[in-house]
């Protein structure tokens, strides 16, 4: 979780926008992973997901617009999972 904290935190200095957070080998989600994640998306990163726990937990941070409101959002999972 910390490098990818860190590894956001070069882009966002670096300006880069774009990013793909690639969760298909992720296994386990804990608390604060969830919480980092939807902050990487509300701040743009599409988060690509495989396998039953992180599509739920994609579509649990998705749901949301990107403003957190309780809005539908649009919902970034891998075609054909």
């Amino acid at each position: 979780m910390e490098e990818l904290n860190s590894y956001w935190r070069q882009m966002a200095a670096n300006s880069q926008g774009g990013a793909v957070v690639d969760l298909t080998s992720v296994t386990f989600v804990d608390a604060n992973g969830k919480a980092l994640l939807t902050r990487l998306w509300q701040q743009g990163a599409e988060l690509r997901a495989a396998g039953c726990l992180t599509n739920c937990i994609v579509e649990e941070i998705t749901k949301a617009d990107r403003a957190g409101s309780s809005r539908s959002g649009r919902k970034d999972k891998q075609e054909g999972s």
